[in-house]
């Protein structure tokens, strides 16, 4: 069987994951998109960026707090 590892989110297409450490405890872990890269997106290209990257993050906040 293959080990998981949290840095192969890295190479998922919603890099979102709900590991489970050595204790049994879950954390939500997302790998976004970093501002300088968004930061040197055309215009239009940057506002969709931004605008997915902040969706992803209400919805790990949202997960995190239980309210889903």
């Amino acid at each position: 069987m293959i080990e998981p590892d949290v840095s192969m989110l890295a190479y998922m297409p919603c890099r979102i994951g709900i590991p489970e450490d050595g204790q049994g405890g879950t954390w939500i872990v997302a790998m976004l998109i970093d501002e300088a890269v968004i930061q040197a997106l055309p215009a239009a290209a940057r506002e969709s960026a931004q605008y997915v990257t902040g969706t992803m993050q209400e919805i790990v906040v949202a997960t995190a707090r239980r309210d889903l």
